[in-house]
């Protein structure tokens, strides 16, 4: 049976404790982005084999699709931002998250990346692992 990893602290020591994050920001989960090398047969695969639905493609670069509350970003040569899949998390306010984020440990990498959809950054956590914060510029979430 599967034991969850130990929390150093209680529960109601971290509920207390003077260091909170019940006042900072939250980032919720906005997708997923996969590298892919022919968006025509990933996008295929998902939306023809798994059933998810198209929300937006940009060209011949990438394309969201949806399942349920899930996202998943597909993102080929031209448009990848890592080469491994990759969590991305959006924020309202993309300067503030990267304050917020870097203060609690996180490291930046290359800088803020303007596009027409998004402004995204990639930064790595404790353990090098990338991950992304997003701004949408549209409604394409």
């Amino acid at each position: 049976m599967f034991q969850g990893a130990t929390c150093p602290r209680s529960r109601k020591a971290l509920m207390t404790d003077k260091h909170s994050l019940d006042h900072l920001e939250k980032y919720p989960l906005g997708m997923i982005i996969l590298p892919v090398d022919n968006l025509d047969t990933a996008l295929t695969f998902y939306r023809d084999c798994l059933g998810m639905k198209v929300k937006f493609r940009d060209q011949n670069r990438y394309c969201s699709l949806t399942s349920g509350n899930f996202t998943l970003g597909l993102a080929t040569r031209e448009d990848r931002i890592t080469d491994h899949p990759t969590l991305a998390f959006h924020t309202d306010n993309l300067h503030l998250a990267l304050d917020q984020l870097i203060s609690r440990g996180a490291n930046q990498g290359a800088g803020v990346t303007v596009e027409e959809n998004a402004n995204r950054c990639v930064l790595t956590d404790p353990d090098g692992n990338e991950f992304i914060i997003y701004q949408s510029n549209s409604s394409n979430r």
